[in-house]
């Protein structure tokens, strides 16, 4: 079983956390470190201890970035992707990502990366796409 972490700007990995609750109890092995005020330095610290915790080698770890090529997700590249074996960074992490992966973590990391990536573009949707219920008529 992989483990997620989230990582992101402010409190919203925490808050996405805290929101997966809603969806599934099972949170364990699902990991947050947030950029705050305190500066990268601090982050960067605070990752290597969250991965320390978190990762085992041969299970897989699924980091969830907020941005590309935003700090959380350059440190991740830095800190984790260059230095642990399978370990698979996604950015643009959002809810429907992140319940789909929590849900799934009994699946083999690399053969569902795709699926998570497909899965998260098909979960913006246009409302104007949508139709009414006018036009079902």
């Amino acid at each position: 079983m992989y483990k997620i972490m989230i990582v992101t700007h402010g409190n919203m990995a925490a808050s996405l956390k805290e929101t997966l609750k809603m969806f599934t109890n099972d949170l364990e092995g699902i990991h947050t470190v947030g950029l705050n005020e305190s500066g990268v330095e601090n982050f960067r610290e605070r990752l290597k201890k969250e991965v320390e915790i978190c990762y085992e080698e041969g299970k897989g770890l699924l980091v969830l970035a907020d941005l590309f090529g935003g700090t959380p997700f350059n440190t991740c590249v830095l800190e984790i992707k260059n230095k642990y074996e399978n370990v698979e960074i996604i950015t643009g992490v959002n809810l429907p990502i992140l319940i789909e992966s929590s849900l799934q973590r009994d699946s083999n990391l690399k053969d569902i990366v795709k699926d998570l990536q497909q899965s998260a573009k098909e979960s913006i949707v246009l409302t104007e796409c949508l139709g009414s219920s006018e036009d079902e008529d």
